[in-house]
């Protein structure tokens, strides 16, 4: 088994990390003006981040820009033998864009966009229907997304 070890991050690295999780798009001039050090040790720093995987420069997208009228998050209770095999059927599904294995009322849960209410009423009945091993679900529909973040630095850090 292969051992994952942190990567070791200074001061300057999280700053840097958390400038870019305010604004992904900004230059390297800039962030360095904002950290108070020189452009060639902030572009080092950052291109460092970016080579091992530390930090990624991605666009979010609002769903409903995209045509996305019905977004939903279902709570699912697995067979406890099956919670691995349901979790690998629902990854490949098209609708289903984020998925946690969780400890809880419930066992999985996901974050799924239809393009329309029919396609969540399809997805419930037919697809997760299907899958072998779920005893039980609940969906809770979103009326509007008020925050969308893949930040996780806090401001002490």
């Amino acid at each position: 088994m292969e051992d994952h070890v942190s990567p070791v991050l200074d001061k300057l690295d999280m700053a840097i990390i958390k400038e870019m999780g305010i604004d992904g798009r900004q230059s390297v001039s800039n962030l360095a003006k904002k950290l108070g050090t020189s452009r060639a040790t902030v572009g080092k720093k950052l291109q460092r981040l970016l080579d091992e995987n530390i930090l990624r420069v991605a666009g979010i997208v609002l769903p409903g820009t995209l045509g996305y009228q019905t977004n939903a998050v279902i709570g699912i209770n697995v067979i406890p033998s099956e919670i691995d095999n349901v979790a690998d059927k629902l990854v490949s599904n098209e609708n289903v864009h984020m998925m946690f294995i969780s400890a809880g009322r419930h066992d999985i849960i996901i974050w799924a966009l239809f393009q329309k209410s029919e396609g969540l009423s399809d997805f419930l009945r037919q697809e997760l229907g299907q899958i072998s091993g779920i005893t039980h679900t609940e969906t809770m529909i979103n009326l509007g997304i008020k925050k969308l973040s893949m930040s996780y630095m806090t401001p002490n850090r």
